[in-house]
């Protein structure tokens, strides 16, 4: 009779549990179905309440607040109703095919890739290994401390027999919180009993004290629950208690893996990044313009840099430089000049300078130094004494340089 009773017993738990599981799954699925029921129609566009609820829930916290209640969850599908009737008439007028519309897409579409590539071949691969944490805590376990710190009161007085007295009185029996509250001099710790917090060992800042090395050395001296002698501050005499200590301690590598792991985890990343860039680079090739990547500078800023160069090789790569980037320029007849003035009286290389002087005679006639170019093709070879006027062309550079 108890066997049969037992097993009636079994069947109607056994029964409960499969109506009670049928019951879940029954609500599940008709969760399911009403979050598919369509809402709103547009055209052919279904708007299901699972839609609504997603896009609800992207709103800002800030402007949650307008879409609560009836009326503002009305509102937001009519919203979504409105984006859809306004897609539809900007597909109508072809403004998928508009230039500008078609490149935000493809920079949309190559953001979005980059973005789930970077998630996929950097992040998830970039994976520090708990040796690699080991390694760094085993050779950093002095950044993994906690320093000795130790809880103090203090009652602070004006004077050092005012200091002694408390001390005495201490002595005697009287408690260190009544004593504080009474007599100490410094209000913030009075009321709490001349409970100033923790110092740490690490730390030359003392709270209510400021820096002082004498008031750290006679608190770091002092055992457990003793009493100081007075000790002398920018703010008095103090007495004060040790009432808690915490020895040093050095963390457990589980405790600080987490820690660990942040303070790797961006240079990791980082030379997984270069990694990857070198292989992709030698996968699909690569190429750098160095020159074409060069900002470039005003014809006057080439020009200045050239005129003040100590080096004539390198002034001559500037006043090149302007010739071919601002052939149409004023400063290039002046630099073309400079070549030829350089190739000549610094470096005395004088079949360059004709050239130089030559090119700017046939590009440049009509300008200003046209004439000094043919003058110095004339008297180029002619010592100082040869000629009148040697100093013409020196002067006449000298004042352009001014002007410029």
């Amino acid at each position: 009779m108890k066997m049969t009773k037992l097993f009636l017993s079994n069947l109607t738990m056994i029964c409960f549990l499969w109506i009670s599981c049928g019951c879940s799954i029954a609500e599940e699925a008709e969760k399911g179905d009403e979050g598919n029921k369509v809402v709103a129609k547009v055209g052919d566009m279904e708007i299901t309440l699972n839609y609504f609820e997603e896009e609800l829930a992207k709103v800002p916290p800030m402007q949650k607040h307008q879409f609560t209640g009836p009326k503002g969850r009305k509102d937001f599908l009519d919203r979504l109703i409105l984006n859809e009737l306004m897609y539809f008439h900007a597909l109508d007028i072809d403004m998928d095919k508009d230039e500008n519309v078609v490149k935000q897409m493809e920079d949309l579409n190559r953001r979005v890739i980059l973005r789930e590539y970077y998630k996929r071949e950097v992040q998830e691969k970039s994976v520090l290994t708990d040796d690699q944490l080991q390694e760094y805590y085993d050779t950093h376990k002095d950044e993994f401390v906690d320093e000795k710190k130790i809880k103090v009161r203090q009652i602070v007085t004006e004077d050092e027999n005012g200091a002694k007295s408390i001390k005495k009185r201490l002595e005697d029996g009287e408690k260190f919180e009544d004593i504080a509250k009474e007599e100490s001099i410094d209000e913030p710790t009075a009321k709490r009993g001349g409970l100033m917090g923790f110092l740490s060992e690490n730390n030359n800042y003392i709270p209510y004290v400021g820096k002082s090395d004498d008031f750290k050395t006679a608190a770091f001296a002092l055992s457990l629950n003793t009493v100081s002698d007075p000790i002398e501050s920018t703010k008095g005499y103090h007495i004060i208690e040790i009432v808690e200590m915490q020895d040093r301690r050095e963390k457990p590598f589980d405790e600080v893996k987490t820690q660990i792991e942040s303070i790797l985890k961006p240079q990791h990343l980082k030379e997984s990044i270069d990694n990857l860039g070198v292989e992709l680079k030698k996968n699909y090739g690569y190429e750098f313009f160095e020159e074409n990547f060069v900002e470039k500078k005003s014809p006057k800023e080439l020009f200045d840099e050239a005129q003040n160069s100590k080096d004539p090789r390198k002034a001559l790569l500037l006043y090149e430089a302007i010739v071919q980037q601002y052939p149409e320029t004023e400063h290039a007849y002046k630099a073309q000049f400079m070549i030829g003035f350089v190739y000549s009286e610094q470096l005395t290389e004088r079949d360059k300078a004709k050239e130089a002087f030559g090119i700017l005679i046939e590009k440049y006639p009509d300008s200003e130094l046209a004439d000094d170019a043919r003058w110095m093709l004339e008297n180029m070879n002619k010592s100082p004494e040869e000629f009148e006027g040697g100093e013409k062309t020196d002067e006449k550079m000298d004042k352009e340089k001014d002007q410029d």
